[in-house]
């Protein structure tokens, strides 16, 4: 076996593979390749035959005996029986002249037509009451369309009117000297105080008492 690995290698690592081949394991096939011819120490080796028990052997025979005697007597129970139900039916079975199957046909399509005609009368009855319910709710969102529109629209007429209310009071270009003179004669001061008593006194230089609103720490 080693001479078959370090064989196909080169002289020049023959010595080091030898001196690591303690390491080495070498692994054989499970069984040996079929076309491996027979080994020497097998060729003229007779294998022995082995021998059975004759007790065994005729109970064996005879189990199976059994089995096929039974087995075939059920396949021929279940043939039997599917042959008689087949002469029933066929002797049951009444024989149709062609102006009986032509008169059976007609009477199955007027039954189909007839069917037909009253899942037509239903699917026109349904389709109408779904045109009707539709048109409904089309009217119903048109009329709160309507309602949302008139509600957009006075909401709009009374945005424009308080703008133009508040348009008197723009300050524009032929009215910016009087609006000068009108905020330098009177200056607004936005500061205030609270007292003790709760009083709100405006400005930061004023003196009187005049309540402006009502107590707010009352409590």
């Amino acid at each position: 076996m080693f001479q078959t690995i370090i064989k196909p290698i080169n002289i020049a690592v023959q010595t080091k593979i030898t001196n690591t081949l303690a390491c080495v394991q070498c692994v054989q096939y499970h069984r040996k390749p079929r076309w491996f011819p027979v080994a020497k120490s097998k060729m003229f080796r007779i294998p022995e035959r082995p021998k059975k028990n004759i007790d065994e052997y005729n109970e064996l025979q005879r189990l199976h005996k059994n089995y096929n005697t039974q087995v075939r007597l059920v396949r021929k129970f279940i043939m039997n029986d599917v042959r008689q139900k087949q002469e029933i039916s066929s002797a049951d079975h009444v024989i149709v002249t062609p102006e009986e199957q032509v008169a059976d046909m007609q009477r199955c399509a007027e039954l189909n037509n007839a069917w037909n005609a009253s899942i037509a009368e239903n699917r026109k009855q349904r389709l109408e009451k779904a045109r009707a319910q539709k048109h409904r709710e089309i009217l119903a969102r048109l009329e709160l369309k309507i309602r949302q529109d008139e509600i957009a629209r006075k909401a709009a007429e009374e945005a424009v009117r308080l703008e133009k209310s508040l348009a008197k009071t723009f300050i524009l270009k032929h009215n910016l000297d009087e609006a000068i003179e009108y905020a330098l004669a009177n200056p607004s001061d936005y500061n205030f105080c609270i007292n003790l008593d709760g009083e709100i006194l405006h400005g930061r230089t004023s003196t009187n008492n005049e309540k402006d609103s009502a107590v707010t720490a009352a409590n």
